[in-house]
């Protein structure tokens, strides 16, 4: 396997793109949210929480023959291991540095929604070998996994510097991040849906099928998620209106990316094209921020 391969491997499979995806999407709500741009000590512990969250969950998860990616972790656990424990530090750090500059944050909504927001982050997985978790509830998780990355990307970083309490602002952006992340969990469901109907999971895809599940649950979250975009943006435009298309542009994505989706494809194509969206979405955000400014 070329050196290119195995780097692109690495980058996925270890999780380190999703702490990517975390920070610009954290990044792109601020400029648009906050009077300040999150800095770098705070995108950085997002980012590598977001890691560290996603990592762990492999770390005492059963090797499964079939499962590419469940093989990569199997073979490389000592280099991993050794990674995440750099990356706990670093988190660490960043964490003293973040509180020890801006303090504890005072209030109660922040606390409450971050309580929750772990609470779901842990049932996500729940106790190593014990089937008492939120990936159980088949139909319910693609939209809790778009409402924990909201709260995260977005509600907790605005709270956390805005002493403002939660308003239509905020829960607009919110709502639009939550239906387009549940949009792309549910397409990643479809790599999985023949292990999930052996496990008695009945998730959108096994329940409706492809052309089914096109008609009746993506293209709708798709163009409601294109409704609270354009309704997110749009007061931040004036009349620079020529800018509107760049939010559009992962959804555009996101259509042709429906179009052509199908089971047969591997596990990196799904992490690297399907949650690589997240990328574009923020990527789109930053520039129009930018090319406004």
């Amino acid at each position: 396997m070329l050196a290119s391969n195995k780097l692109i491997q690495h980058f996925y499979f270890s999780y380190l793109a999703y702490g990517l995806y975390a920070a610009l999407l954290s990044y792109e709500s601020s400029l648009f949210l906050l009077e300040k741009p999150l800095k770098a000590n705070f995108l950085l512990l997002i980012g590598l929480l977001t890691i560290c969250y996603y990592g762990i969950s492999y770390l005492y998860a059963p090797i499964i023959p079939f499962n590419e990616r469940s093989r990569w972790w199997s073979r490389n656990k000592k280099s991993i291991l050794l990674l995440y424990s750099l990356i706990g530090i670093a988190a660490f750090f960043a964490a003293r540095k973040v509180f020890v500059h801006e303090g504890w944050p005072k209030q109660p909504l922040f606390w409450v929604i971050f309580t929750l927001t772990a609470l779901l982050s842990l049932l996500y997985y729940g106790w190593p070998k014990s089937k008492l978790n939120i990936r159980r509830l088949a139909v319910y998780k693609p939209f809790i996994i778009g409402l924990i990355w909201s709260c995260v990307t977005v509600i907790l970083p605005t709270l956390f510097f805005d002493k403002q309490t939660f308003n239509a602002k905020i829960f607009l952006w919110s709502f639009q991040q939550l239906v387009f992340i549940a949009l792309l969990a549910i397409v990643f469901d479809i790599k999985d849906s023949s292990s999930d109907a052996e496990d008695g999971l009945n998730t959108f895809i096994i329940q409706l099928g492809f052309k089914r599940l096109k008609k009746f649950i993506l293209y709708p979250l798709l163009l409601i998620s294109c409704f609270a975009t354009f309704f997110s943006f749009y007061p931040f435009l004036d009349s620079q209106l020529n800018l509107i298309f760049l939010p559009f542009v992962p959804f555009i994505a996101a259509l042709l990316l429906i179009k052509r989706i199908h089971e047969q494809k591997p596990v990196l194509y799904y992490l690297a094209w399907v949650d690589g969206l997240l990328l574009v979405k923020a990527a789109s955000g930053i520039m129009l921020f930018y090319c406004k400014n």
